[in-house]
């Protein structure tokens, strides 16, 4: 046994000189254990004088802490005579030094931390050779008036059922623990609770309310609300209720966003709303600015792969422009409707001049697509739309010929969808347009008119596709 703790368990039968096998702790008064190294008696022997303590079930002995192999010989005699009652026998076993877990502290919240949400899940990094923990916390360093040392189990996070304290400066420490004791020397972690329930609006901090000469290029900027998992932007142009830019558009869990640039000389009103997953704030105020001069803006880029316009674009199409000068960058917006972002939203892809899609496109739809050239100086203003119709995928097996000879091999024409619309009809024509043969889906020829085998030769099909297109071509009847 390695690296075992130094309290070590012992079972043991009893064997009389005077009957049969038999269990006589009753009648021993006390076991003398007697610990050697290589034949070598270790001093302070363990000695037990309250067999009470463990008749019945495993014996117990204790050692001191060493690394060595140790072998145990194990003697009962029987007080005041010199019968011995137990049948002595050997055991030995490695002894490991006991060691007490490593300390360990909060990871969320981190230490200074301030408007920490009531209901904020505890968490710490796992200790070395810890068995469990205990949580303390308290409203002042080292005091446990809102937590008092609560075993919390083997786990590295913790929620209190009623929340922490709201409006507190908090002082929380986590000890590790196992059989030889706790972490020792360990430090506190402080942080500040917030002193509400609802979820409050947010403060815009860049660009300030009533800024004038505002950058067309500008980033809003605001505080982080610790109880938001997500914020909203609302971006109306020349009064509150005026045009929307964006209408509570989704910018992330993150503390800015580049709404598309502004016009020129032009006032706008910007809201930020936070949200969880329960509740959105209420009555958040909208701040106000006006922008200056346009920048002097790049020219727009313009796709030359798909070209503006064209039609049975593949599926699988990249995107490719030509580079623009001056360009650091390109934001590229990729949607199903003019100005939708559907496929890509906003993406600054880089200095690049392709972009690969991560997925096949929509097959048989109009694609739009926004491309615009950007630099320190900012955007270019007013790029085009241009949009492309990606190809319809429709992959119909129609055999090239089939031999009517009832041989059992190719002895039927039938054509076939692997992708795309059923079919609904197929007509069968010969070389000089006489209808011979109209089948459902699921009806094949087999090479005869009335009931009368047809020559060899070639024959025309036209295949109609339940959503109304049409497939003409040629096979070959063999006999």
């Amino acid at each position: 046994m390695n690296n075992a703790p130094y309290t070590y368990p012992f079972r043991y039968k009893t064997r009389s000189r005077f009957g049969r096998g038999g269990l006589l702790f009753s009648s021993c008064a006390a076991f003398r254990f007697m610990a050697t190294t290589a034949a070598i008696p270790i001093p302070n022997a363990v000695e037990i004088d309250s067999p009470s303590e463990i008749s019945g079930g495993p014996g117990r002995s204790e050692f001191q802490r060493v690394t060595k192999t140790i072998f145990v010989t194990i003697p009962a005699l029987k007080r005041g005579a010199r019968l011995i009652c137990f049948f002595c026998f050997q055991c030995y076993f490695y002894v490991g030094l006991a060691q007490v877990p490593t300390c360990t502290k909060l990871s969320l919240p981190k230490d200074g931390e301030i408007n920490i949400p009531v209901n904020t899940v505890l968490e710490w990094e796992p200790s070395s050779l810890a068995s469990g923990y205990t949580l303390t916390i308290g409203t002042r360093p080292g005091a446990s008036d809102v937590l008092d040392n609560k075993k919390v189990g083997n786990v590295t996070s913790f929620k209190l059922i009623d929340g922490l304290p709201r409006g507190k400066t908090l002082y929380a420490t986590v000890l590790a623990y196992n059989d030889e004791g706790f972490a020792t020397n360990c430090t506190e972690t402080s942080f500040h609770t917030l002193n509400r329930d609802k979820l409050g609006c947010t403060e815009i901090i860049n660009p300030m309310s009533g800024s004038i000469y505002v950058s067309v290029t500008a980033n809003i900027t605001w505080i982080r609300d610790f109880y938001a998992t997500g914020y909203l932007m609302t971006v109306a142009e020349k009064s509150i209720d005026g045009y929307r830019v964006l209408d509570n558009h989704e910018v992330g869990n993150g503390t800015n966003y580049k709404p598309p640039d502004f016009k020129p000389h032009t006032l706008y009103f910007i809201t930020v709303t936070p949200y969880n997953e329960t509740q959105q704030a209420i009555g958040c105020i909208p701040i106000s600015f006006t922008t200056g001069d346009a920048v002097e803006g790049l020219p727009c880029a313009v796709l030359n792969q798909p070209k503006n316009g064209e039609n049975k674009v593949p599926v699988s199409t990249r995107l490719k422009w030509n580079p623009v000068k001056d360009a650091d960058g390109y934001t590229l917006n990729v949607g199903i409707s003019v100005g939708g972002s559907e496929i890509v939203d906003n993406l600054d892809i880089g200095l690049i001049s392709t972009y690969i899609f991560q997925e096949d496109l929509p097959e048989d739809t109009q694609i739009y697509v926004t491309l615009v050239p950007y630099n320190s100086n900012g955007g270019s203003v007013d790029c085009p739309t241009m949009s492309f119709h990606t190809e319809e995928l429709i992959k119909v097996n129609v055999p090239k010929f089939f031999t009517p000879n009832n041989d059992g091999i190719n002895d039927q024409w039938r054509p076939t969808v692997d992708q795309g619309p059923p079919i609904s009809q197929t007509f069968i024509f010969d070389r000089y347009g006489k209808l011979l043969k109209q089948l459902t889906a699921d009806e094949y020829w087999d090479g005869s008119y009335k009931q009368r085998p047809q020559p060899s030769s070639s024959y025309w099909y036209q295949v109609n596709l339940s959503n109304g297109k049409v497939m003409n071509g040629y096979f070959m009847l063999k006999r």
